[in-house]
């Protein structure tokens, strides 16, 4: 739960980094990084959603992306 120290362990990686976290926690980590969501929400039921954080002069962006996921048809989640 310590995102400060999360972004800046981040920040200080070069290259590409993929990050695996509960969606319940992205808004933190998206405030820690500096980001501005505006109102974004990962809903619970989302298991195909990509959120893409880059930096350019070290300003953060986000944008988002999907894997393409479809669960068949009596898939509960």
């Amino acid at each position: 739960q310590d995102y400060d120290a999360l972004a800046q362990s981040l920040k200080a990686q070069s290259g590409t980094v993929v990050l695996v976290w509960e969606h319940k926690a992205m808004d933190n980590i998206l405030k820690a990084l500096g980001v501005k969501a505006h109102g974004m929400k990962w809903g619970d039921a989302d298991f195909d959603s990509i959120w893409v954080v880059s930096f350019k002069n070290g300003k953060p962006k986000l944008s988002t992306d999907t894997e393409g996921l479809h669960p068949a048809g009596a898939c509960a989640f």
